[in-house]
Order: structure tokens, then C-alpha cells, then sequence
């Protein structure tokens, strides 16, 4: 079996040093973001799909 990308991270070790908090945050918000876009696209879809028009 593959090893899979998304993996736990611990706390760093003494010595390593984090990415800046805004730069962890901007992923975050980028993954939201993505999140949102692809539910909203799975959504209208199904609608299309099965013909619900409002």
C-alpha cells in the first residue's frame, strides 16, 4: 500500500523552526476556500441533474 500524502505532523523538534503563522493561515483559508467551491459545484450539478429549477 501507497504511503498517503496526507500524513499527521508533530510539534517540531528543538532547533526547526515553523512556517509563519500567516503563511499557515493563508493555507487554511485556501482550503476553505477550495472546500466551498467544490461543494457549491457538486450542488448546482445535482440540481442540473435532476432537473430543480427555482
Amino acid at each position: 500500500m501507497a504511503k498517503s500524502p496526507l500524513r499527521p505532523v508533530g510539534p517540531p523538534k528543538k532547533g526547526e523552526t515553523q512556517a509563519p503563522l500567516i503563511k499557515r493561515l493563508l493555507w487554511l483559508a485556501a482550503m476553505m476556500l477550495a472546500g466551498l467551491v467544490i461543494v457549491a459545484g457538486v450542488a448546482y450539478a445535482l440540481r442540473k441533474l435532476l432537473f430543480l429549477h427555482i
